[in-house]
């Protein structure tokens, strides 16, 4: 009896492929093994009704009706043609197919990074991640737009290089770059994704400045700083990651310190040959190790000109106070903060 011998097609051996393991890649997993909502953004799916079939290795959603395997699940999630799903299978399981150009790549992120497939991880889920951080940096160094504006805040590329600042010209081409290497959980885990009405979406504004926040030689955090002129938030950073003190490396050779609030204050300072760590805002205050290592120290504060600004004056002195540290208040004779009186300093001389 001779048994034939079935060729393997390209297509058969995407299809092989684990539609749980695929779907984990785009973003939706599922716990347990019963249905889960569909994911896809226009099925207000209120009674789960999305759920995969190992045996066949398919899914079906049983309210929308939709339906597929592997291929058409990476296609309608991603918003891409069956052409661009099969290569993006192949690159990222090995599978042999050439590589998809950076330009090519990067005109499909124009739609979101993915559509919405899960509920957000809560905030114990999110963790900071220094490599993604540091590639991401590596990645974006400063352009000649960004380096003008900067200039124009009174900052010399010295105090750039200094900061290790960066630019975003394209976030989403940018974070879709990181996607690739590390993958879509690692960078949703390092909170540099939001969901928003289409789905799945960077948290950045484009374009932006990159402000790393670095303890130890390792970036922490980043916070971006959108130029002036563009549509969006001004100051954007990874969600549900509390935010670190700015400049902490201030700390290890200086035995005077100013506090001011934000990281341009924290620049202004350096441009003024000023020591200074930055609050994440007026209203913050600090964890128990920063006491500790101001303790013996010089401690100048250096609020806003304003409300906010004189609530923090306050609070830190109090606080201060009851760690047993001496703090002097600084306050400034123009400007609203540290940075408008480095510009009015400089404009007088």
């Amino acid at each position: 009896m001779t048994t034939a011998i079935r060729r393997v097609s390209a297509l058969d051996e995407i299809r092989a492929l684990s539609i749980l393991d695929v779907a984990s890649r785009i973003g939706i997993t599922r716990s347990g093994r019963g249905s889960i909502r569909c994911p896809f953004p226009d099925h207000p799916d209120i009674n789960p009704s999305f759920c995969f079939n190992r045996k066949t290795n398919r899914w079906r959603c049983y309210g929308c009706g939709r339906a597929g395997d592997s291929i058409d699940l990476v296609a309608l999630i991603q918003r891409w043609s069956m052409r661009d799903a099969i290569l993006w299978l192949r690159q990222s399981y090995n599978l042999g197919a050439p590589r998809i150009s950076h330009s090519k790549f990067a005109a499909k992120v124009s739609a979101p990074l993915i559509t919405e497939s899960v509920v957000s991880a809560p905030a114990s889920e999110f963790v900071a991640n220094p490599e993604i951080y540091e590639a991401l940096l590596a990645d974006h160094p400063l352009r000649e737009e960004a380096v003008m504006y900067l200039s124009d805040r009174g900052f010399s590329r010295a105090t750039m290089s200094h900061f290790r600042l960066g630019f975003l010209g394209d976030t989403k081409a940018a974070i879709q770059q990181i996607i690739r290497r590390f993958g879509l959980a690692a960078v949703r885990q390092a909170g540099l994704l939001k969901r928003d009405a289409r789905g799945m979406s960077t948290i950045f504004p484009s374009p932006s400045v990159l402000f790393p926040f670095i303890e130890r030689g390792r970036i922490v955090y980043l916070q971006t700083r959108i130029l002036p002129g563009y549509e969006g938030p001004r100051w954007m950073a990874p969600r549900g990651i509390e935010k670190p003190i700015y400049n902490l490396e201030a700390l290890a050779g200086s035995r005077e310190i100013y506090i001011c609030e934000g990281a341009t204050d924290v620049l202004s300072a350096h441009e003024l040959d000023l020591a200074a760590i930055g609050l994440p805002g007026a209203g913050s205050h600090f964890p128990t190790n920063v006491f500790r290592a101001l303790r013996g120290r010089t401690v100048y504060i250096v609020p806003d000109n304003d409300k906010a600004g004189m609530d923090m004056r306050t609070r830190l002195t109090t606080d201060f106070r009851r760690a047993g540290i001496q703090s002097v208040t600084k306050s400034l004779p123009v400007g609203k903060d540290l940075n408008e009186y480095l510009r009015h300093t400089r404009k007088s001389k």
